[in-house]
């Protein structure tokens, strides 16, 4: 049994319901996805640097200009989150947008308190059915994380030819 306790949240789940009542009937622990918006989600929930890896896997990538501000890697939430991982703690993202992923480098690489795991990683390879921002970062791009299931928004992306943009950062 892990020793840890698991939180998910999924913002956009029609069948949460099913969802949480298969996560209940297992034997071993597993994340029981949430019926909550986790920008909005209150950082009180969990103690100061009690968290030891966060993952933001395919957030809606809001990409038209005027609904940038409803893109969960802002500010606000970065501010929510930043103090509840623990010294040495990962956060672990990943889109398939490249203009998502370049405001996400944008974003965290501002942050004084994180530090890019992989500052030689290189861009992902193959050609995106998306146009990739001017001026993206040609490093400190993850390799695909072990640890990540493939969800069905990465089949989609991929599916219409996007790249898979994956970045992890460790707090300091």
């Amino acid at each position: 049994m892990p020793s840890a306790t698991t939180w998910a949240s999924r913002c956009t789940s029609p069948d949460w319901p099913r969802r949480s009542a298969a996560s209940r009937r297992r034997s071993t622990p597993e994340p029981a996805p949430a019926p909550l918006d986790a920008q909005r989600a209150r950082a009180r929930d969990a103690p100061e640097a009690s968290i030891s890896e966060l993952w933001v896997y395919f957030a809606d990538p809001w990409p038209k200009a005027r609904h940038h501000k409803r893109r969960l890697i802002n500010p606000p939430f970065l501010d929510a989150v930043s103090p509840l991982l623990a010294p040495g703690g990962h956060l672990r993202l990943a889109t398939d947008w490249a203009q998502y992923a370049h405001h996400m480098r944008r974003q965290l690489d501002a942050r004084p308190e994180l530090e890019l795991v992989h500052p030689d990683g290189p861009r992902p390879e193959g050609v995106s059915s998306d146009a990739v921002p001017e001026g993206m970062a040609r490093t400190g791009w993850a390799p695909r994380y072990g640890g990540r299931v493939k969800t069905s928004f990465e089949s989609k992306g991929m599916q219409a030819g996007r790249l898979i943009w994956d970045l992890a950062y460790r707090r300091l």
